[in-house]
């Protein structure tokens, strides 16, 4: 409606020799220079919003923690340190009840639209990962791993590559759920798992965790306790090397450049084209 009232406007009081005297066209140009002009503007601030959303949050604060081993870490220091987890208290995965010293879980559900396969939407319902602190060693020594701070918490359940599930489950029109562990911890989360030959929801459960020995890789300051002992209070716990997460990290910033780039691109043609270039 903005767009047809403009339109109209245009054509009451834009002299008729820098535009096509007959309406049709020159309804038809304006249709194009608004169409133009929104593509042009979408796709340049979505791919500014990348471009910034990955340098400001994810890249320039990833590539501030330097590469360190534990027995070198200074108290202040932001540091990488790529170790192993080191035998210590255990806690239990709310799944599958395995002892282990780190777990997460996630909950999705895909839904499928009827003749529109390309437009399935997986959501989250559910993600959480285990509080408690741990430690971890490399060859030169071990250091304790705080628990995370509610916001780094959320930080590290988006952004970290999660690996292979430990366990993993579907439900879908034809297989329903059947193991108790999943419907007492689907039922303790409220989140709703009807199965039925009309109405059944697609959900997949996925429990990783890690026990003693498993790689990890943890990015955070190092402080000081009592007795002068040091312990990491961490930003980011990643359980793939830096190396896959920075080219990761890369692969979306270069696609968020190409969105700007084509926004800009469009944008210019459309001025030119105005200008008549």
């Amino acid at each position: 409606m903005i767009i047809a009232f403009v339109i109209f406007e245009i054509n009451l009081f834009c002299p008729s020799e820098f535009f096509p005297e007959n309406f049709v066209a020159r309804n038809y140009l304006f249709m194009n220079i608004f169409l133009s002009l929104a593509i042009g503007l979408s796709f340049t601030l979505i791919g500014a919003f990348i471009v910034y959303s990955i340098l400001v949050d994810n890249l320039w604060p990833f590539l501030a923690y330097k590469k360190s081993t534990i027995a070198n870490v200074q108290s202040g220091e932001k540091v990488y340190i790529a170790g192993r987890f080191s035998p210590g208290k255990t806690v239990i995965s709310p799944v599958t009840q395995t002892n282990c010293l780190f777990w997460r879980v996630c909950v999705t559900e895909k839904e499928e639209r009827i003749g529109r396969e390309d437009n399935n939407i997986t959501k989250t319902l559910l993600e959480k990962t285990s509080k408690d602190g741990f430690s971890i060693t490399d060859h030169s020594a071990t250091i304790e791993v705080l628990p995370m701070s509610k916001q780094n918490l959320d930080k590290a359940i988006n952004s970290s590559n999660w690996g292979k599930p430990f366990y993993k489950k579907s439900q879908n029109l034809i297989i329903r759920f059947s193991d108790p562990r999943i419907l007492a911890f689907l039922n303790k989360h409220h989140i709703k798992y009807t199965h039925s030959f009309m109405n059944s929801q697609n959900l997949t459960v996925r429990e990783y965790l890690w026990q003693a020995g498993n790689p990890v890789y943890v990015a955070g300051e190092v402080i000081e306790q009592e007795r002068y002992k040091k312990a990491i209070l961490p930003t980011l716990i990643l359980h793939k090397r830096r190396l896959f997460v920075f080219a990761f990290l890369v692969f979306q910033l270069i696609f968020g450049l190409l969105f700007f780039g084509i926004g800009v691109v469009i944008l210019g043609l459309l001025i030119l084209s105005l200008l008549g270039y």
